[in-house]
């Protein structure tokens, strides 16, 4: 299983055809804790208070927003989406999912993975 956050989200349609998609900030009810407790990365901080900062971090630094904090007002473009980012714009709602793997590990040790 890999670790990912997902979520939906209208995306800004422009005239020239692209379009950018706000990211939420990651709260509680964005997570589902069965899940983390099986984790292999967020499994042993499934309980614990930090677990939201560390998805928050993970999640700024797979979208390039600033690693060390998550920016509430953070926008994917379809010019210029991210690696670890697969966005499904083909339908009203997109769906998005974020890799957070590779962030959490940044988030552990305090250094950008890319």
């Amino acid at each position: 299983m890999s670790d990912t956050f997902t979520f939906k989200a209208k995306p800004e349609r422009f005239d020239d055809g692209t379009w950018r998609i706000k990211v939420p900030v990651v709260k509680h009810n964005h997570v589902d804790l069965d899940a983390m407790r099986r984790s292999k990365l967020f499994g042993p901080y499934a309980n614990s208070d930090m677990l939201l900062g560390l998805m928050r971090r993970a999640v700024g630094v797979a979208l390039k927003a600033g690693g060390d904090e998550f920016r509430s007002r953070v926008y994917i473009n379809s010019e210029d989406v991210p690696a670890a980012v697969e966005v499904d714009a083909s339908k009203f709602l997109a769906v998005v999912t974020v890799d957070l793997s590779g962030g959490f590990q940044s988030a552990r040790r305090g250094v950008e993975v890319g």
